[in-house]
């Protein structure tokens, strides 16, 4: 498959970076992560989800807001204006405390020969 930038599309550049494979790895890893914290499955997270939490990542870096703790981002004073309208603080602590980027399972052998 052919990827390419489009000059009217940011989001095309963005799928250059995070295609649907790599999102959908990362939102199985992360997911696998709650079931083993909690043992309970009820935690899922979309690719919309996922792509919206990578948003507000972003933007703490772009806005200069590196150093303003995770709270101060749904800060009226403060925050980030977008991110109070993209994910409640609560959802994003909670894909934050399960993101994953790597299965587990297979990290042993990953880490002989990585």
């Amino acid at each position: 498959m052919l990827r390419s930038v489009c000059a009217d599309s940011p989001a095309s550049t963005w799928r250059l970076l995070f295609d649907r494979t790599i999102l959908e790895h990362i939102r199985k890893c992360t997911i696998a992560k709650a079931y083993r914290q909690t043992g309970c499955e009820d935690f899922d997270l979309n690719i919309e989800e996922l792509e919206a939490f990578i948003a507000i990542m972003y933007a703490r870096g772009l806005s200069g807001a590196r150093n303003l703790l995770v709270h101060g981002r749904w800060s009226t004073d403060s925050g980030i204006p977008f991110v109070t309208k993209t994910m409640t603080k609560h959802r994003f602590c909670e894909v934050l405390r399960y993101l994953r980027f790597d299965e587990k399972s297979t990290r042993s052998v990953r880490l002989q020969t990585d």
